[in-house]
């Protein structure tokens, strides 16, 4: 029950719990159906059905206008942004979808074959040969972000205008 609007039944509901915008004036989780088929619950409204949705990558931007999350089909990967499915790859990285501190960039790691792309606002940037453990995608203000990855055996952090 969100704000007294009930959405169920569900065979299942994620151990990751319920999700509030940083505002607290949105709130979503993921569950499965009886079909054994994962959805989001954003504000009460049911979003796409998937094979899956990955474990803690659903997420409200920081202004809580916009809301993502990474997903599964037929053995493919995908961020979900905004109801939006965006490139499908063979894995997206489990750190999920980073926002920018005004809610207007996106990005995310995610992997085709033994390449790894940077992906930001659905265009691939920078490639990587691995993804540093325990990094993440850091936004230093509305237009730039770091990043740290691995390439030709070296670790490279690098700062990235948009």
């Amino acid at each position: 029950v969100s704000n007294s609007v009930e959405s169920g039944p569900y065979l299942g509901v994620s151990d990751t719990g319920i999700v509030f915008s940083p505002d607290s004036r949105r709130v979503g989780f993921v569950c499965a159906d009886y079909s054994q088929l994962w959805s989001a619950i954003l504000d009460g409204a049911i979003q796409s059905r998937y094979q899956g949705i990955a474990k803690n990558t659903l997420r409200f931007s920081p202004q809580g206008s916009r809301v993502a999350y990474s997903a599964g089909n037929m053995g493919k990967e995908f961020a979900v942004v905004d109801g939006c499915e965006q490139r499908h790859y063979d894995e997206v990285w489990e750190t999920g979808i980073s926002f920018g501190p005004d809610d207007r960039h996106f990005a995310y790691w995610a992997r085709s074959s033994e390449s790894w792309v940077l992906v930001i606002d659905d265009a691939e940037t920078v490639r990587a040969d691995a993804i540093v453990p325990c990094s993440s995608i850091r936004f230093s203000g509305p237009s730039a972000l770091s990043v740290l990855f691995a390439r030709d055996r070296q670790v490279i952090y690098s700062d990235i205008r948009l």
